[in-house]
């Protein structure tokens, strides 16, 4: 072999060895940038599941806003609102024929559900038809209330009594 064949030979080799280099080095390089991509990929995907899971929660608060208000007024939201839960029973005592006074007003805790109370006590007077309406008319207030003491006595054949003991719950985030 003559010498240009042999420098035309070494330089061939030199110039293979260095495509192969290059060619190693970027299957390395794409393979590298491959497994970053997985991962930006798998992070977008848990970005777009989590956005996507905020707009559904967004769209069911707004749809539910009118169902979440009914439900919300058969509960006391603070104590306060008892008052207003009074003047109701004051206001309907009469419609329904009984003399009402209320006997006492108070918080309890449910000692089975440990959630809290307001516990009311009325006693109210009238025919044995209109007690008995009117406790029905308590029972069913719209409020999630339990009637937890109904004691009826008759005064004499025309005027019977009634003592009642409810409980309406008091809604209350905070403590829970």
């Amino acid at each position: 072999m003559s010498k240009k064949t042999i420098k035309n030979f070494i330089a061939s080799l030199v110039s293979l060895i260095l495509a192969g280099s290059a060619f190693g080095f970027m299957v390395y390089q794409v393979d590298k940038k491959s497994d970053l991509m997985n991962e930006q990929v798998a992070l977008l995907e848990k970005e777009k599941a989590t956005e996507a899971s905020h707009y559904t929660l967004q769209r069911i608060a707004i749809e539910t806003a009118e169902d979440r208000a009914k439900l919300q007024s058969y509960f006391f939201i603070r104590e306060s609102e008892s008052i207003d839960f009074l003047n109701r029973v004051e206001a309907i005592a009469p419609q329904a024929g009984v003399t009402l006074e209320t006997e006492g007003l108070k918080q309890v805790e449910g000692k089975e559900d440990g959630y809290v109370w307001i516990e009311s006590q009325f006693s109210f007077s009238g025919s044995r038809d209109d007690v008995q309406r009117f406790v029905r008319i308590l029972e069913t207030l719209p409020y999630q209330l339990r009637l937890t003491n109904l004691e009826m006595s008759a005064q004499s054949s025309s005027l019977w009594e009634a003592l009642v003991t409810i409980k309406v719950r008091v809604l209350d985030y905070d403590s829970q």
